[in-house]
């Protein structure tokens, strides 16, 4: 079998199948070989998925009955929505508050009109704290699937009973269609989790191959999960 943790194929002579436990001469982890015993089955497919191989910026980690895999986000757009986003800002908080500051006068209609403002900013600014640093950390074991999207430990987390999904599929959606310019309408690809009463979308700031990777892992990994049951 292999190491849960760093995934080196572990020697006979540190299995010990009476007591139960196991260490691994690379990394010194010790686990207990039955809650792991498992892990090798998901390592490839019959396609040729290899769940060991991935991609820069994602990691896959074993540990009991669950498995963690994380994606770490890091786009090129923020390179343009950082400094766009300073500058609408600063407009906004100016234009709406600074300026009754300087004048010496409080305006309770036009703080009040700036409210939906600072909330849509706020919004925004986590959309680009997302894009700058961003992960996505998906947990399964064969009870539920949780799905945290966010920057450090600030984020959205989702629980999703793993008996609720039915598939996992690719969606494309239009972005925006800039045929005039270019001849062809921009895609969005997104991860679907799908089932009769639960509905999710992943994929915001996912590279190609972190998309690919992520998609043909929970293909592999949920329906395993869900055999535990």
């Amino acid at each position: 079998m292999k190491c849960p943790k760093c995934l080196t194929n572990i020697p006979a002579n540190h299995l010990n199948a009476r007591r139960d436990i196991g260490d691994c001469p690379n990394c010194k982890f010790i686990f207990t070989p039955s809650e792991f015993s498992r892990t090798d089955d998901l390592i490839t497919d019959s396609n040729g998925f290899n769940i060991n191989n991935t991609p820069e910026r994602i990691s896959i980690y074993f540990q009991g009955n669950t498995t963690t895999l994380q994606a770490n986000i890091s786009s090129p757009i923020a390179l343009f929505l950082v400094p766009f986003m300073a500058l609408c800002t600063y407009a906004i908080v100016n234009g709406l508050y600074l300026s009754q500051w300087y004048q010496g006068k409080f305006s309770l209609s036009l703080s009040l009109v700036g409210i939906p403002f600072l909330l849509a900013i706020l919004y925004a600014w986590g959309i680009t704290l997302l894009s700058m640093a961003g992960k996505i950390v998906i947990s399964i074991n064969p009870d539920q699937l949780t799905l945290f999207k966010g920057v450090g430990k600030i984020g959205i987390t989702n629980h999703i009973d793993l008996e609720k999904i039915d598939s996992v599929k690719e969606q494309t959606t239009p972005l925006y269609d800039d045929h005039s310019f270019t001849g062809h309408t921009t895609m969005y690809r997104s991860i679907l989790l799908k089932g009769l009463k639960t509905t999710k979308s992943i994929g915001i700031g996912l590279n190609e191959e972190q998309h690919q990777y992520l998609l043909k892992a929970l293909q592999k990994i949920i329906p395993d999960k869900k055999s535990w049951l």
